[in-house]
This record gives structure tokens, sequence and C-alpha cells, in this order.
């Protein structure tokens, strides 16, 4: 494990153009934008 690593837990009960949170009804809108393998190796290292 890497140090300082965290996780996230969640479950995708439906695709929306936003993120709701199911308790409160509060809807984020969101962007989905398309990464390739370079913008991934600044995510991941």
């Amino acid at each position: 494990m890497i140090p300082n690593q965290q996780y996230v837990d969640i479950e995708i009960d439906k695709l929306t153009n936003s993120i709701e949170n199911i308790r409160t009804g509060d809807s984020f809108p969101t962007d989905i934008l398309l990464v390739d393998k370079n913008d991934l190796k600044g995510v991941i290292h």
C-alpha cells in the first residue's frame, strides 16, 4: 500500500450529468473529460 493513499467507497446507482447526494437530494454538476496514459501518470504517481 502506498503511504497516504485514500480510497473512495461509492455506489453508482444511475448515470446522470451530475453527482447527486441520494440522502439530501443535493445535485452537483460535473464535466466528463477524456484522459490518456500521460494524464493518468500524474494522478496515480
